[in-house]
């Protein structure tokens, strides 16, 4: 398990300069006006949406090498252990699951651990690669398009406020653009 940690760590740290600059100057600009207070990044990877939060803001992962790498550039990062966040009931105002979702088979423990965590009223950022992505990359387990989604989120007690493609704004180029990835901004209604 370690190994596999290690060579996803190294993946991340392949990424190319474009996609850096598109993450930098584009994406993650455009995610972070739909944060409310401090953030949890759940899968945080390499930081990077990290720096668009207040000293308040947590990155998690379940990869001990993107979490000390993390660390290693100032920024607060936690070890996810066992399924469950290292955080209080109730504690963030946005929780963000960039390019998670799609490596998990079954999301229950992971989108429990998000309504417990997130305020009522709070906001959780899910984005997924559309067909092209999604069948480029073996470590995806599950996929899934907006109706999917709608179906998990609803089940537990999130509202849609937003839905977009990105980075080209129709559904139609997720066939052919493995970067094509589609974002849903929810909303937390009740908890569980």
């Amino acid at each position: 398990m370690k190994d596999n940690y290690l060579n996803y760590y190294r993946y991340l740290k392949t990424t190319s300069i474009l996609g850096k600059i598109y993450r930098k100057f584009f994406l993650y600009p455009l995610l972070s006006r739909f944060v409310k207070g401090n953030f949890i990044d759940v899968g945080c990877g390499l930081g990077d949406f990290l720096f668009f939060g207040s000293k308040g803001s947590l990155g998690l992962d379940i990869n001990k090498f993107n979490v000390d790498h993390c660390r290693s550039r100032g920024l607060h990062a936690e070890l996810i252990k066992d399924g469950k966040f290292p955080v209080d009931d109730d504690s963030f105002s946005t929780i963000n699951l960039d390019q998670v979702l799609e490596h998990i088979i079954e999301p229950d423990i992971l989108l429990k651990e998000i309504n417990r965590c997130l305020n009522i009223g709070g906001r959780l950022i899910i984005g997924v690669p559309c067909e092209s992505g999604y069948k480029r990359d073996p470590d995806h387990k599950m996929f899934y398009n907006l109706e999917k989604i709608k179906k998990v989120l609803s089940k537990y007690n999130f509202s849609i406020l937003v839905t977009f493609y990105t980075p080209l704004p129709l559904k139609f180029f997720g066939k052919i653009l493995p970067q094509q990835s589609l974002y849903v901004i929810s909303k937390l209604e009740k908890k569980m």
